[in-house]
């Protein structure tokens, strides 16, 4: 996983997920790539965790070379330290699972851990908006990819989202993953999803295609609360700036987000509960009253247009 100090709370809601819904698996290692995470913050996230379920490893990362490259506001530079796994670990590694911290895991990671990647360096599920990354991301071809694409066939196909990926590091060195799409940021500082569509350009359709179960994008509207825990995702990613713990997102799930957070360090006291509550309400007013302010336009256009075809017979 990959965050800094601000997004400690939904790191260690992802980890109670994770933990919760593995316990058959023994003790789970998990490597964080951080910029900074205080001492401090770091234990009361390891405090959030059950006893020996998680042991985790705090892995420092230099972001100094990413400067240059853009993210979207809601999006911290430490999402490119995963363009850096081939160095940031051993040769001796042979898997990992690379998770972002905006997620839920309700079900068992063993199947997906076990998937054979079939001689791909990266296994994903095909993202949500595919088709319009992809065309953008053909249209982009042009520009100076790095030496690195040499000789490359580049055919896309389809576009993954990165916020899951299973990775065997063995073949992702011998494919040049980290170069290419480093290379790829550098003719493309402005990309507009970042370190996201460098992987998918580096990757260049030889991935494996996993199951939207494994990083379910498209949220059922009546909220995972209301679903059979049989029919659910095992990992649900909450992927854009409309994440559950915010008030403000109207989103059908904050509640069930909250119900992991809240057996963390992190849960929200008798005050925050209350700010919380007020803020989920002006939205919840905001988004009513819009309604009638969509209405009220739908009139006047209507009333414009009708006046405007009327004919007076003599």
């Amino acid at each position: 996983m990959a965050c800094d100090e601000g997004y400690a709370m939904p790191l260690a809601t992802t980890l109670r997920s994770i933990a919760e819904s593995n316990t058959g698996a023994g003790c789970i290692e998990v490597i964080v790539l951080t910029s900074y995470f205080s001492p401090e913050m770091q234990d009361k996230v390891v405090l959030s965790l059950p006893d020996q379920s998680v042991r985790v490893r705090w892995v420092p990362v230099e972001l100094q070379r990413f400067q240059e490259f853009s993210t979207r506001t809601y999006i911290s530079k430490i999402t490119y330290a995963r363009l850096l796994l081939s160095s940031l670990f051993p040769e001796s590694e042979g898997k990992v699972l690379y998770l972002d911290a905006d997620i839920l895991v309700i079900g068992s990671l063993a199947p997906l851990w076990e998937t054979d990647l079939d001689g791909a360096a990266v296994a994903a599920v095909v993202d949500t908006d595919s088709i319009d990354h992809s065309a953008r991301l053909d249209s982009s071809r042009a520009r100076q990819v790095g030496p690195a694409f040499t000789g490359t066939a580049l055919t896309l196909g389809e576009y993954f989202n990165a916020g899951v990926l299973l990775i065997d590091l063995a073949r992702w060195r011998e494919e040049h993953v980290s170069e290419k799409a480093l290379q790829f940021m550098a003719g493309n500082p402005e990309t507009p999803l970042a370190d996201q569509d460098a992987l998918n350009f580096a990757c260049a359709g030889r991935w494996k295609k996993l199951e939207a179960r494994w990083n379910c994008q498209n949220h059922d509207p009546k909220g995972y609360a209301q679903m059979a825990p049989e029919q659910r995702p095992t990992i649900v990613h909450f992927a854009g700036k409309w994440k559950p713990w915010n008030p403000t997102t109207l989103s059908p799930d904050n509640r069930f987000y909250n119900d992991f957070r809240h057996r963390t360090m992190f849960a929200r006291t008798a005050i925050e509960t209350v700010h919380y509550s007020l803020l989920h309400g002006f939205a919840l007013l905001r988004s009513y009253l819009r309604q009638f302010k969509t209405l009220h336009s739908m009139y006047r256009l209507f009333k414009t247009t009708a006046g405007r075809d009327c004919r007076v017979l003599p």
